[in-house]
């Protein structure tokens, strides 16, 4: 039979445990838009109910082809691994005519930028 005492350190165990695990599953490290079924060819409107309004559009009337572009912007934020900054990622989405042609990576940005040291000695 266990004592009252170890049963608590066997419970408080199990629940730093289960927080730790709940902590490292609930960040990220991929993006929503390749780990979710979304493929060229995909309407606009199943983008949109799936993930949701764009931070940014952009949309035109292509001179050459008459066909109507669009570019909507989702920004993404993955916390780093270890010892790395968090950082943000821009997904542009370009679609013709209402369907997905392209999935491209824009700009990543470090969220925290570390003070850096001086090491110039200025003269006086």
């Amino acid at each position: 039979m266990i004592g009252k005492r170890a049963m608590k350190y066997v419970t408080i165990l199990l629940f730093a445990g289960s927080l730790t695990l709940s902590a490292c599953s609930s960040v990220s490290q991929f993006s929503k838009f390749s780990s979710t079924s979304i493929s060229i060819g995909t309407a606009k409107d199943s983008v949109l109910s799936t993930f949701g309004k764009p931070i940014k559009s952009e949309f035109w009337i292509n001179d050459s082809t008459g066909f109507y572009e669009e570019k909507l912007y989702y920004k993404e934020t993955f916390a780093g691994q270890a010892f790395e900054q968090p950082y943000t990622i821009t997904n542009i989405l370009f679609f013709v005519d209402g369907k997905l042609k392209s999935l491209t990576q824009g700009q990543e940005t470090r969220l925290r930028q570390y003070p850096q040291r001086k090491t110039d000695k200025k003269d006086d």
